[in-house]
């Protein structure tokens, strides 16, 4: 997203004015700095602020939630920057500006800096959801959240193992096919599956795995070392930025040449 802000005056004038999307990810800069976002509010608003006055009147936000240390503060502060946003609009042209939000529970990922992470319950996501409704009135702000069920699934599945095989199997045999299509996604089926194949899926997605856990995708190589992802884990919680290696120093991740802990095989 900073590329995105550095570009956004010299394309405002050259693209179509239909809706202009960023994705901050995180509302507070803390947490932006711990999931390597650093960007703040100000360089936001600039960017959103040159929009306006170029003639675009929607901006749509691209949220997270359920990150690594958030806290409903940082909830709040989603609610905080929707109006901010839609009031740089007014003070521009009179008239409030249209924000739509799209949030999105996190979900943690093989071979990142967070795989260790439990993800955020059902529960938390419903309770994140109804706080945000409470908290936005203002008819020109629009919030959609993702399916949060399915997000459950993709986070058990990014993590999981071959034992989850037997379930895919069954979860098939009972009807679940189609499951992309919202009017084909049955979420209980899913779990009456798990539990058919004798599989326990909070195992998968809702616990902090010991920092000297063997994974499942350990033996297969993305180029980047399990230290580096260590590294970077520590380095997340300490609200240290990592540069952009393109145009600073090699941070010795192990994907490429550059690094001394690079492998070609």
């Amino acid at each position: 997203m900073n590329e995105q802000l550095i570009l956004l005056p010299s394309l405002l004038n050259v693209v179509r004015k239909s809706g202009l999307t960023l994705a901050p990810e995180a509302a507070t800069q803390t947490l932006r700095r711990i999931i390597n976002k650093d960007i703040t509010d100000e360089d936001l608003c600039k960017g959103v602020g040159e929009a306006f006055k170029q003639g675009w009147n929607l901006v749509k936000l691209y949220f997270m939630v359920g990150l690594p240390t958030e806290t409903d503060d940082d909830i709040d502060a989603i609610a905080r920057l929707a109006y901010k946003v839609s009031e740089l609009k007014k003070e521009i042209s009179g008239n409030f500006g249209q924000v739509n939000i799209s949030i999105a529970p996190f979900v943690p990922k093989a071979h990142t800096p967070f795989q260790w992470h439990p993800m955020v319950t059902l529960q938390r996501i419903k309770e994140i959801r109804n706080r945000l409704f409470d908290r936005i009135r203002r008819k020109c702000i629009r919030i959609k959240f993702h399916n949060a069920e399915r997000s459950i699934l993709e986070g058990i599945f990014a993590r999981g193992d071959r034992r989850l095989g037997k379930v895919i199997y069954q979860a098939w045999q009972d009807g679940c096919k189609f499951d992309a299509w919202e009017e084909h996604f049955h979420f209980q089926k899913w779990m009456e599956a798990f539990q058919k194949a004798g599989v326990d899926w909070a195992f998968y997605v809702h616990r902090q795995r010991g920092d000297d856990e063997v994974f499942p995708w350990d033996h297969i190589s993305c180029g980047v070392v399990k230290p580096f992802l260590v590294q970077e884990r520590q380095r997340s919680f300490h609200e240290e930025v990592t540069p952009d290696c393109r145009t600073d120093v090699c941070p010795e991740c192990g994907s490429c040449a550059r690094s001394q802990n690079f492998c070609a095989a």
